[in-house]
């Protein structure tokens, strides 16, 4: 597949999203309404113009990666990231690891 056929592989409508966690994950209520208000906000991530906030680079890379369309969804942008496979799996094993989330990395002050 080329970069088109392997992004339309990775798409995902933003309507899906939330159904996906109420059908699937029993998420409701509140919990589903904080849900629905980060989604938007990742949709809206380029208008925003808030940088990565990743915690380790397999994160960071997935951010830059992750791209959103009004009419594709949310998707991974192998057109202009032909490394997008590789950024996914190496995402989705940091999210395997010995924990959800890699910490972020202490910042060392060299004024002291």
């Amino acid at each position: 597949l080329d970069g088109r056929g392997l992004t339309r592989l990775f798409q995902l409508p933003r309507s899906e999203v939330a159904e996906i966690v109420k059908e699937k994950y029993g998420v409701d209520g509140a919990f589903l309404v904080v849900f629905c208000a980060v989604v938007e906000q990742v949709a809206n991530f380029q208008i925003t113009g808030y940088e990565g906030d990743g915690r380790g680079e397999s994160e960071l890379r997935f951010e830059r990666t992750l791209t959103f369309n009004k009419r594709a969804g949310f998707t991974l942008n192998f057109e202009e990231e032909l490394e997008a496979t590789d950024i996914f799996c190496d995402f989705m094993r940091a999210l395997g690891g010995p924990k959800l989330m890699p910490r972020r990395e202490k910042k060392v002050d060299t004024d002291a």
